[in-house]
């Protein structure tokens, strides 16, 4: 996974972490690791500032034992999380397309349902893969980018290095990003591939449901092998998905 950092002007910390790309997991263990990673900092962070005078070993040590509790009691509150009766039909029968489009019509889902899905898809026997892209503005570079830009809620532009660009570019940086990120569910026999673009969370995407939160749903069932997905999405595009699901 990828872990930055930034100080801002008023001494807060803003953490950002990124998964990394994972092919065929257990999803358990996976989140659970990710989600330990990702709060750790931020946990001695604060202890760090409470505790000066103790030994930065033993903060280490709690942080790490606080980090993991935590991480077990968020597995353990998204498994009591109910999934629509659709989704679960959908991960433990082997349906056609047109049977899918119709289980999935009017469905909506929350983050939190999303999480759930992919704990119990693993208990049917599914592996987890994650793939994520995120495109560059033609004519750009990786080093004509800071590594961290953070936008906050009074549309203040916050980075961690210079390049020289304005904040109007660094805004449309944030505003006009191409990322896709693809998870995707695979039990050797079928699966099923949920993918989120910034654009389509914003609800900023074209045709019938691009105007609310949504994400997009495929299947090997609708001619593509896994691979050839995988191959689109690092590419920077997706096959057409007719399946739209509200994210609320």
């Amino acid at each position: 996974m990828m872990h930055k950092a930034i100080k801002l002007e008023d001494g807060s910390i803003v953490y950002a972490n990124i998964e990394s790309d994972v092919t065929d997991v257990g999803y358990k263990k996976h989140i659970l690791l990710f989600h330990c990673i990702s709060i750790f900092p931020v946990i001695l962070t604060e202890l760090r500032r409470r505790y000066p005078d103790k030994h930065l070993d033993d903060l280490r040590l709690t942080a790490t034992q606080i980090a993991i509790k935590s991480a077990n009691d968020q597995i353990e509150k998204t498994e009591s999380i109910q999934i629509p009766d659709s989704i679960v039909e959908l991960l433990t029968s082997d349906h056609k397309k047109k049977e899918q489009e119709q289980l999935l019509k009017g469905a909506s889902l929350t983050t939190d349902q999303l999480g759930a899905i992919f704990l119990r898809a693993e208990k049917e026997g599914y592996k987890y893969s994650s793939y994520r892209f995120e495109g560059i503005p033609k004519g750009m570079y990786p080093s004509d980018l800071p590594s961290f830009i953070y936008l906050d809620n009074d549309g203040v532009i916050h980075t961690d290095q210079d390049k020289g660009l304005t904040n109007g570019q660094l805004k449309a940086l944030i505003k006009q990003a191409n990322v896709i990120v693809a998870q995707i569910i695979d039990n050797g026999t079928n699966w099923h591939c949920f993918i989120r673009t910034y654009s389509g969370l914003k609800g900023e995407e074209s045709g019938k449901h691009g105007s609310i939160p949504h994400i997009h749903y495929l299947s090997n069932k609708n001619g593509i092998t896994k691979y050839d997905l995988v191959k689109c999405i690092k590419g920077g595009y997706y096959p057409t998905a007719k399946i739209h699901i509200p994210l609320i």
